[in-house]
């Protein structure tokens, strides 16, 4: 076309990918916001629960609190092998998975079973959580501290605790390292969480679970939106 009317359309186009752009930085907020929200509510609850009930360490609600097993990954063996590039952001284990080879004796020692609380040891994911709940025979990589919470303690609530920012506050403390901090078992035994009856526990994590679904379904809905723009 002429000139002017190259320069018409342009004029056009540019105002257009300005207001997308404003409506997909507008839904990455509303992303943002939900995590917040999140942490907000995660923060009020257990604060509200310390100052009702026991408070006591991790290493008094655990069964044990252990490293992982060190060996190489494999396409094929006897056991899924839980290494700390497997857990999401959200704490939820993906599904590529790569295998190892382990003796009874070792399976034994580092297995793992539903409800097991998974703790990154490193650098930029220090800290990261994860909570097992496959069904696949599985054991967990030497980057990874392996807690088994006690009878008194829910495996769900414990894994909302450490999304939350008393737990943050506290593993913050307790890294060690500069440019890469990690955290060690020993002091990770030493993170205070409160410990109301079993029954309170699985009420919270009713209660937490309805707000974690409404605060996902938004996120989804944003990145569907998102994407949309994106293609447009």
């Amino acid at each position: 076309p002429p000139l002017e009317e190259q320069k018409r359309i342009v004029a056009k186009l540019d105002i257009l990918f300005a207001k997308i752009d404003k409506a997909i930085a507008l839904h990455q907020k509303n992303c943002e916001e939900a995590d917040i929200f999140m942490a907000s509510v995660l923060n009020d609850v257990f604060v509200e629960l310390e100052e009702k009930y026991e408070i006591k360490t991790v290493d008094e609600v655990s069964l044990n609190v252990r490293y992982g097993y060190t060996d190489s990954a494999k396409d094929k063996g006897n056991a899924v092998f839980i290494r700390i590039t497997d857990i999401n952001e959200n704490g939820k284990f993906k599904d590529n998975f790569v295998y190892v080879d382990i003796e009874d004796k070792e399976l034994e020692r580092f297995k793992l079973y539903k409800g097991d609380i998974l703790v990154a040891r490193s650098g930029a994911t220090a800290g990261k959580v994860a909570l097992f709940d496959l069904d696949f025979v599985s054991v967990f990589a030497s980057y990874l501290i392996r807690i088994q919470p006690n009878s008194e303690m829910d495996s769900s609530f414990f894994f909302y605790f450490c999304h939350s920012p008393k737990y943050w506050e506290q593993l913050n403390i307790i890294k060690v390292g500069g440019a890469q901090p990690n955290v060690n078992a020993t002091n990770l035994k030493e993170i205070k969480i409160a410990t109301p009856p079993l029954q309170t526990q699985q009420k919270v994590v009713s209660y937490l679970d309805e707000v974690s679904q409404k605060m996902e379904k938004i996120k989804q809905i944003q990145k569907e939106k998102m994407q949309s723009l994106k293609a447009l």
